[in-house]
Order: C-alpha cells, then sequence, then structure tokens
C-alpha cells in the first residue's frame, strides 16, 4: 500500500482512470507531521486509527481520536498533525474523484447534491465522532471501504462506489444552504495557498520572510502576522517542518549522503541541518536513516 500521503498535491493523479479511488496511510512516531497542509480536486475521507491527531481544514482546526473520521470537500486546504508528539499517531485516508460518483446523464443526483456539494453550497459538519446513529453508520461504512480494497475483495470497486454514495446520503440528510465565504476569508485562504505553494516550489532554495512577504504583496509584519493567525506557527517553522519531512523522504527512499540530503532540502549548512533535524525528530539523520532502513 502506497504510505505517503506527504506528496499528495493538487496535480497528483489519484488511482486509474477507471478506478480515481486511492487508499493511503499514514504513521508518525517521531514528529509532529503526518501531511502537511495541501489542496487537490478530489473528495477525501480520512479515518483515524491511532493517537490525537489534529485536523486543519482551511482555517479551522480539529481535534479527533482513533474511530472518529472527517470529510474533506474540493479544494478545500487540510492537513493532519500529531495531537501528542509524544505517542504514535496513524490514519488511512480514501481519496476520490467526484467523477466516480457522477451519473452520465446530468440527473436528479448530479443536480441537487453533488454538483452543490462539490461547490461547497451546503452547511454540512465536516467531522464525524460518532455520536449519532447517522455518524456511527457512516464510519462503519468508511472502515468497510478501506477494508475492501485493502484486500480486493470481489467488486470491491462497485462495495466503494455504493458506499460511498451512502456516506455522501447520510451526510447531505440534514444539508442546508450555505452563504459563500465572506469575500475577506475567501481572499485570506486564497493567499494561504499562494504562499504555501512559492514554499513547496523553492524549499531547495534559501526563502526569506521578505520573498514570502513580497510574494503576497504584504509588508514582513504584516505577513507574519498573517501565517501566524492562519498556521499557528511562524513562517520559519512551517518551511523547516516542510523540508524535515522531504528530509525524511530523502533518507528512506535514496542512498544520498546526508550533506546531499541537506542541500536537496535548502540547508547550506550541514551542522544546522543536522541540528534541526534532531529537534523536530529526536535523532540524527544518520540514525534515522538506520531506524528505517
Amino acid at each position: 500500500m502506497n504510505t505517503d500521503l506527504l506528496r499528495l498535491r493538487e496535480d497528483r493523479v489519484h488511482g486509474l482512470p477507471t478506478y480515481p479511488v486511492s487508499i493511503y496511510e499514514v504513521s508518525e512516531t517521531d514528529g509532529k507531521v503526518l501531511f502537511d497542509c495541501h489542496w487537490h480536486d478530489e473528495l477525501e475521507f480520512i479515518l483515524i486509527t491511532e493517537g490525537i491527531v489534529r485536523v486543519q481544514l482551511d482555517i479551522s482546526e480539529y481535534e479527533l481520536r482513533p474511530g472518529q473520521a472527517v470529510f474533506v470537500n474540493s479544494g478545500i486546504l487540510h492537513g493532519a498533525f500529531s495531537g501528542d508528539p509524544a505517542g504514535r499517531c496513524s490514519l488511512y485516508s480514501v481519496v476520490f474523484h467526484p467523477e466516480f460518483l457522477a451519473s452520465r446523464n446530468n440527473d436528479i443526483l448530479q443536480q441537487q447534491y453533488l454538483e452543490p456539494l462539490i461547490r461547497n453550497q451546503f452547511r454540512l459538519s465536516p467531522i464525524f465522532r460518532g455520536t449519532t446513529d447517522a455518524e456511527q453508520t457512516l464510519i462503519s461504512h468508511l472502515q468497510a471501504i478501506i477494508k475492501t480494497n485493502i484486500e480486493q475483495e470481489a467488486a470491491y470497486e462497485m462495495i466503494t462506489k455504493s458506499r460511498l454514495y451512502m456516506m455522501l446520503a447520510l451526510m447531505l440528510a440534514d444539508r442546508k444552504p450555505t452563504s459563500a465565504p465572506s469575500r475577506s476569508e475567501a481572499l485570506r485562504i486564497e493567499r494561504l495557498k499562494q504562499v504555501l505553494s512559492y514554499i513547496h516550489r523553492h524549499y531547495q532554495e534559501p526563502i526569506r520572510i521578505k520573498d514570502l512577504a513580497e510574494e503576497l504583496n504584504m509588508s514582513e509584519e504584516h505577513f507574519c502576522r498573517f501565517f501566524k493567525k492562519m498556521m499557528k506557527r511562524s513562517a520559519v517553522s512551517y518551511i523547516n517542518e516542510y523540508r524535515m519531512q522531504q528530509a525524511k523522504m530523502l533518507l528512506t527512499e535514496t542512498d544520498s549522503k546526508i550533506l546531499d540530503v541537506a542541500l536537496q532540502v535548502g540547508f547550506d549548512n550541514l551542522s544546522y541541518f543536522i541540528t534541526v533535524f534532531k529537534q523536530h525528530h529526536g535523532i540524527t539523520p544518520s540514525q534515522y536513516r538506520k531506524l528505517h532502513a
């Protein structure tokens, strides 16, 4: 199974053209980030299986525990972080393209349910804690989807599609029209996406606060306040966390020397790279590589 949700980006293809569904498993034992903030056109359900996980959806944050789930709509900025850095956290993610549920004809399902859902025209709770019968049923469907895809049971594609319909039906049963987000809120989210994209494109290079502020046409002071408010951490902390995630992948997936890994993730000083890595993971890059060999 693919365990690399860290590479999940808006331009990634999930599943196959004939079956656009992917199941991802993510575990974290030595850091804070399960997967970093990103967004994509697909819909997504996330099931927490171990530990305490903080899930960010746009500018809101939720704490979830094992057996609880979250729905991520198309285009929503989202990330998952350890709620207990000293403990292990695990989750499954089911990512699927809305076209998988689309009808060949523009029928009532498309017009009244799917299209308004994708356009965020319904006021829906994205969090399912299992406190109602409907939420318990939805979580059971999600668990069954994960199991049937992992084991590739007979007709698992059809089972997955039918259960996704049931899950959305449970969600939409209590739907209410929602007003569009305020212009200022929408602008803040778009600006955040813009600066995160900049960081993801340039993390291998030196990144100054001045560069990020200029990207959004803000003063450095205004930018720092904006980023801290939106991401609950400083831009420097986020950049280092993102670089550490990329470094972990290089350490486990390549034979590159530690110095080369440092250079590839934007550090021109090996000693500083080792210091930052140890601050995030409690061990040196060499120890991490041996541990995950």
